[in-house]
């Protein structure tokens, strides 16, 4: 309800968000751009600085850090999406696996190099809803690309976007696109809710106010 577009009260829009960009420069050689992310009529959730910085060698430096605004509700993740080609749906990573794994729902895996793809990544919740997330990342090599970061990430690789786990009310009216959708976040919130039985418990949320984001991209 404090996330998605209910009424015109309250909510942060976030389901039909959008990213302005302030101002970007070439600052020492490296892309930086000031940014907001907010949603449709809504004031900034997040404000923040991103820089890149690309090599001769094809290797891709990506750093993000802001501020989310101080009463602005927990957030399900912050992070990036990625539509990759259909056929790029094979994977190998290091990070909490082979189960999907989420800061309050991990216990049953554990980090290792692991390989999969989209198919065995999909989790056939009676309703569809996120799945196939991995926390405790420090690689993932999918197709001619490899994420690495010197801190933990979390990533998530699927053949539905975002928005189409969102509108399904049932499995036969999930739909793909032709896309394999990948995500690599900052941070994801935890699976538990009050849907049955207790919220989820204030350690669980994402409810940091300072975001420092670090991950490179390496062409294979």
């Amino acid at each position: 309800m404090r996330w998605a577009r209910v009424n015109i009260w309250q909510g942060e829009n976030i389901d039909c968000q959008f990213t302005k960009v302030y101002d970007c420069q070439i600052i020492d050689g490296k892309i930086v751009a000031n940014c907001s992310l907010a949603g449709v009529s809504r004031v900034p959730y997040f404000k923040y600085c991103q820089t890149i910085a690309i090599y001769e060698n094809g290797k891709i430096d990506f750093n993000v850090n802001g501020k989310v605004r101080e009463d602005a509700f927990f957030l399900p993740r912050l992070g990036y999406e990625i539509a990759l080609p259909e056929t790029t749906n094979e994977f190998t990573y290091f990070a909490n696996g082979p189960y999907e794994s989420y800061c309050d729902l991990c216990h049953a895996s554990k980090v290792g190099l692991y390989q999969s793809n989209t198919e065995n990544e999909y989790v056939n919740y009676v309703r569809p809803q996120e799945h196939g997330n991995h926390n405790f990342a420090k690689m993932l090599k999918i197709g001619d690309l490899t994420f690495v970061s010197d801190k933990e990430f979390e990533f998530n690789v699927s053949k539905y976007s975002t928005n189409a786990l969102l509108i399904a009310e049932h499995v036969d009216e999930l739909k793909t696109d032709g896309k394999t959708h990948l995500r690599i976040d900052y941070k994801v919130t935890g699976m538990g809710s009050a849907a049955c039985g207790p919220g989820l418990a204030d350690e669980y949320k994402l409810n940091d106010k300072e975001i420092d984001f670090s991950f490179s991209i390496v062409l294979n």
